[in-house]
């Protein structure tokens, strides 16, 4: 869930450590709560953009979405 280039970057290794927990409980959180408003909450942030950058995508997550919808029937 860490950015690679800021990996390759001059940060020290605690800074990535902090970094990359910081994404992952976001991620993690969103995922268990389905609640970005809650997740910003306990983040602190004061922007629900600034939390939604921390978020990353499950891509098996994003799988099963466009399974579920693909097998729906819509009418437009």
């Amino acid at each position: 869930m860490c950015s690679e280039k800021l990996l390759v970057s001059s940060a020290s290794p605690d800074a990535l450590k902090l970094y990359c927990a910081r994404h992952t409980f976001g991620t993690v959180a969103m995922a268990e709560t389905r609640n970005p408003g809650l997740v910003k909450e306990v983040m602190a942030h004061e922007s629900l953009d600034t939390t939604m950058g921390y978020l990353h995508p499950d891509t098996a997550q994003i799988k099963i979405v466009i399974d579920r919808l693909n097998q729906q029937k819509y009418v437009m």
